[in-house]
């Protein structure tokens, strides 16, 4: 259930959103990103942090498709652009590493029915554990990007078959 939006629309689609979900938006939309160092943000202890990347896109071949089960993901492009690889969890899906018990993270060899979404400067994706994503995907700019992945804990989270 990906949800994609535009932070300079937050005032008009927030309602829309669990409170977790507002306070990671509105995280995004008031802090000045630019001046954050890469790395890690804490915003809320474990419960919601920022991880901020400056990268290259890659084609599409080089990255790889990943899924999450105890975090929520606010993927925010905040300069650059790029193609956010979109699919559901399949049994179709071949797993290539399983570090969810370490890290949190499963990667697939290959995804189902996968869709580009393209974040450019502003816009988000709100990726849920049941949504494989594959970022960093070029879309033919050279830009160099940054960006901000706001984690959020899942409050029940419980281990669930991936594979």
């Amino acid at each position: 259930m990906m949800i994609y939006g535009c932070i300079k629309n937050l005032e008009q689609e927030k309602s829309a959103f669990s409170p977790m979900i507002q306070k990671g938006l509105e995280y995004l939309k008031t802090t000045d990103i630019a001046k954050l160092s890469p790395g890690k943000h804490v915003i809320d202890g474990d419960t919601m942090f920022a991880v901020v990347s400056d990268y290259l896109p890659e084609s599409k071949a080089m990255r790889r498709a990943e899924a999450h089960q105890e975090y929520i993901d606010i993927q925010y492009v905040h300069s650059g652009e790029e193609f956010l690889g979109c699919s559901f969890l399949s049994d179709k899906n071949e797993v290539l590493e399983d570090l969810l018990a370490k890290q949190d993270v499963i990667f697939y060899k290959n995804t189902v029915d996968e869709i580009n979404v393209k974040l450019a400067a502003g816009n988000y994706a709100v990726v849920y554990p049941n949504d494989v994503h594959r970022p960093g995907c070029s879309t033919g700019s050279v830009d160099k990007i940054r960006k901000v992945v706001v984690k959020i804990k899942l409050s029940n989270s419980s281990p669930k078959n991936r594979k």
